[in-house]
């Protein structure tokens, strides 16, 4: 479809056209239609992009300092919350670029193109069959989307990866695959055409090995970097859908380590000035007062100001065995929620102190801190959402308030020996869970409202890198 339109423009185009002037700018219309389509249609079969990437969840970036994920014995990907590592068999999905480089990262992707749902059934369905080589797999994977015919298949290579394809899907693939007139295209698609066409011979050959077609589509040399190619560091986090964050590290083309992240929902009760008191998990709880007296919301600094504040008044930490519980008294502070300090600052000035409230600069400190935890969140929700979502809203009152109480609680107890028993640290990850799991929400990636296992699909995001010439990854659920 895509030759017999380009043809017909340019027949019309010689006829119609008066002048060289013309016809140079129809072939430049024509050039954009066809880069458009993502260069000739072969790679619209699979199009994602690095321009399709997920926002980068910047606030998980520090996960694998307080967290270590497990490798679940089973690779069933049915999860509860928690943070998972899986070694999976993973796939090229661009034929003809190189393989990764030190210097740029990956960021997840949607899975994207006319051939899109096709190549994740395969995925899906290799873990059915470990029986089927991974190199048939990644070969089906490539015919599959420079859209070599079913029927042109060597007949041994059908048999063997015939089960990871429906009647219909076969059916689908013996439809002719597009050809475009090389000698129709700008010069600089026609070595893309050429690339892909001999390559599709290639695939149809029965003489040729698999080594010979990897030659082909993974380059190893030293790549340029490619246009739209962005500066992407390693492990970057991000919000993939239905409650869960995702990130990669691949190997060669042919191996990726994927982490999941599922924040736990956390019970928060609030009093009624909006302050958190309490955390549980159902096993571990938090249990929080604040001082009510008069003036404690409030506190007077060198340079003469006053400012709002809640000073925590004990904090009761209770574990999952008998024996663990741990009660922190008179220390520990959180600077108020914005909607919360109208109110706070509304009455006279009452003076009051106690042992341990911050100084002027730390007090600046952490207000600093926040406001520039919650301009980047912003930045990331007008990004995710394309709108002005981040404002006076629930979600956003309770990102604040998770984010000021997280903050306050380790700042509290950062130079405590107690800290450092691992089942305090349980009741700390509480407040972690509760941050995430706010910030996600804002985002409009909530995901179910309780803790049952949830099944993952890694094979619906691409591991794209940050240098266009190299390859992006199809993520299997099948174990390396």
């Amino acid at each position: 479809m895509l030759a017999k339109i380009f043809t017909s423009v340019i027949l019309i185009t010689l006829f119609a056209a008066s002048s060289n002037a013309q016809l140079d700018d129809l072939l430049k219309k024509g050039k954009k239609q066809i880069s458009n389509i993502t260069a000739l249609d072969e790679q619209g079969t699979i199009s994602t992009t690095l321009k399709d990437a997920y926002p980068i969840a910047f606030w998980l970036q520090d996960l694998d300092k307080i967290r270590q994920p497990i490798e679940p014995a089973e690779y069933s990907f049915n999860l509860e919350p928690g943070y998972y590592r899986f070694s999976v068999q993973s796939y090229c999905l661009h034929a003809g670029t190189f393989v990764k480089t030190n210097g740029y990262g990956y960021l997840m992707a949607p899975l994207m193109g006319s051939r899109a749902d096709l190549v994740q059934n395969i995925l899906l369905r290799s873990a059915e069959h470990p029986d089927i080589e991974q190199k048939d797999v990644q070969r089906l994977i490539w015919s599959v989307e420079d859209k070599v015919k079913y029927s042109d298949w060597p007949n041994d290579f059908k048999v063997r990866v015939n089960p990871l394809l429906t009647p219909v899907e076969t059916g689908m693939l013996d439809v002719n695959p597009t050809e475009v007139a090389a000698d129709l295209l700008p010069d600089d698609l026609k070595a893309s055409a050429k690339f892909y066409s001999d390559f599709r011979g290639k695939l149809k050959d029965p003489n040729t090995p698999y080594n010979e077609l990897e030659n082909i589509a993974v380059d190893q040399g030293i790549p340029p970097i490619g246009i739209g190619s962005r500066q992407v560091s390693n492990g970057n986090w991000a919000a993939v859908g239905d409650g869960f964050y995702m990130r990669s590290f691949p190997e060669p083309y042919q191996h990726d380590y994927i982490e999941l992240y599922r924040p736990r929902v956390i019970d928060v009760t609030k009093d009624d000035k909006g302050r958190i008191t309490a955390m549980s998990d159902g096993v571990y709880k938090m249990e929080v007062t604040y001082m009510d007296e008069p003036g404690s919301n409030k506190i007077k600094l060198e340079d003469g100001k006053t400012y709002p504040i809640w000073r925590f008044k004990s904090v009761r930490f209770t574990g999952a065995n008998p024996g663990e519980e741990y009660l922190m008294e008179n220390n520990g502070w959180v600077i108020p929620s914005a909607y919360q300090i109208k109110n706070i600052m509304s009455g006279g000035e009452v003076l009051f102190s106690r042992a341990g409230d911050p100084k002027l600069q730390d007090y600046n400190d952490r207000n600093q801190q926040q406001k520039d935890f919650g301009d980047k969140v912003r930045d990331y929700i007008n990004d995710k959402l394309g709108d002005k979502s981040y404002g006076d809203n629930k979600d956003t009152r309770n990102l604040d308030d998770a984010d000021h109480f997280k903050r306050g609680m380790d700042a509290a107890l950062s130079d405590d020996p107690e800290k450092k028993m691992q089942w305090i640290n349980k009741n700390l990850d509480m407040t972690v869970d509760t941050w995430n799991k706010s910030i996600d929400a804002l985002g409009g990636n909530d995901g179910s409202p309780n803790n049952n296992p949830k099944k993952f699909d890694p094979t619906k995001h691409v591991s794209t890198p940050g240098n266009t010439s190299s390859q992006r990854l199809g993520n299997s659920t099948r174990k390396f």
